[in-house]
């Protein structure tokens, strides 16, 4: 099976449009709480899982998603999102005393043993 140059840019396209019309407005609206907390779980029907873990793998692709969204796209809020999760990578995540970062943090941005 041969796509032609004409298919794949449609496809393409609606992938585009498919990320900036759903998929980062989407993140961007559910990645964090109104306390500027990250949503460790989100259950199927959107509804916050307000006791659940929050992970270092899943603040640092987040991190990683709307820094290189801003740098695709220009758009300032993207680039203010990225900032709030370094500001909470930084300051829940980051171990002060010792270095290095936590993998786990409870709801109330505690280290898990």
């Amino acid at each position: 099976m041969t796509i032609s140059n004409n298919e794949l840019h449609r496809f393409g396209e609606s992938v585009k449009t498919e990320l900036w019309n759903n998929i980062v407005p989407f993140w961007n609206t559910h990645c964090l709480n109104d306390a500027k907390q990250i949503n460790g779980c989100i259950s199927n029907d959107l509804s916050i899982i307000k006791n659940a873990n929050v992970s270092l793998i899943l603040t640092t692709r987040l991190l990683w998603t709307f820094s290189t969204l801003y740098r695709a796209s220009g758009q300032s809020a993207l680039l203010n999102r990225a900032r709030d999760i370094y500001r909470i990578l930084m300051d829940t995540f980051y171990d002060k005393q010792l270095g290095g970062f936590y993998w786990t943090l409870d709801h109330r941005d505690n280290p898990r043993q």
